[in-house]
């Protein structure tokens, strides 16, 4: 294999606002020719390891390292090539646990949801600076962030529904290892276009009925419904 073709920070229905199948996932990847998959859900690495499960089981080349992206006490932290669940969320402690583990960290969409940035930033190995789902004045800052620190960078997908799989793909030169291509290639990607509004709603909207939110899910409702029509 020359080059890595994937996508990097989506999610399954394994996270709290999707409801993605792992056998889905695994259906469409193959249909787009992928051959690594960066599954991350929301504090949990039950989706990723039901994943590299799944792929393992049908032989299929394509690798699904364990990953997970973790609300730590300064925001969502995203932990990769990880072995065990990480249960601390105390941001230093955080850290060491992955390391200890060998795993990578990842900072996505640094300007939405985060306090610390500097701090997050100068601790992670890779910076997104590209989300779909956040503004373009925030991904513009999360490049200039990556600068500062001198940080390698890359593309998230986020994606949460079938309608956005392969919104995002990347690709970079295959060094030895997912891991180490990751650390050591330029991660590269095409046609970078926000998220539709609707789909961002939906991602809501499954949220507020997993989680049982009825004023969030009415919210909502009335939102798409008003996004429909324009």
């Amino acid at each position: 294999m020359a080059e890595y073709k994937g996508i990097m920070h989506f999610h399954s229905r394994y996270s709290f606002d999707s409801l993605l199948s792992i056998k889905k996932i695994v259906k469409l990847a193959l249909l787009h020719d992928l051959n690594f998959l960066l599954l991350t859900d929301h504090d949990t690495t039950a989706g990723s390891r039901q994943l590299k499960k799944e792929v393992e089981n049908r032989g299929l080349a394509i690798e699904a390292p364990t990953a997970a992206e973790y609300h730590t006490e300064y925001g969502d932290v995203i932990a990769a090539f990880i072995t065990t669940e990480i249960n601390e969320r105390r941001f230093d402690y955080f850290v060491e646990e992955v390391r200890k583990q060998g795993g990578l960290l990842l900072l996505p969409h640094p300007y939405r949801g985060h306090d610390e940035i500097d701090k997050l930033a100068q601790a992670v190995d890779l910076i997104e600076i590209f989300n779909p789902r956040v503004s373009a004045e925030e991904n513009e800052k999360a490049l200039k962030l990556a600068r500062k620190y001198k940080k390698r960078t890359y593309y998230g997908s986020d994606m949460h529904l079938e309608s956005e799989f392969a919104n995002i793909v990347v690709l970079f030169k295959n060094v030895g290892t997912l891991k180490d291509s990751l650390l050591q290639s330029k991660i590269r990607s095409f046609d970078l276009k926000p998220a539709k509004e609707e789909g961002v709603i939906l991602t809501q909207v499954i949220k507020a009925l997993k989680k049982g939110k009825i004023r969030l899910l009415l919210s909502q409702l009335k939102s798409l419904f008003k996004a429909r029509l324009k």
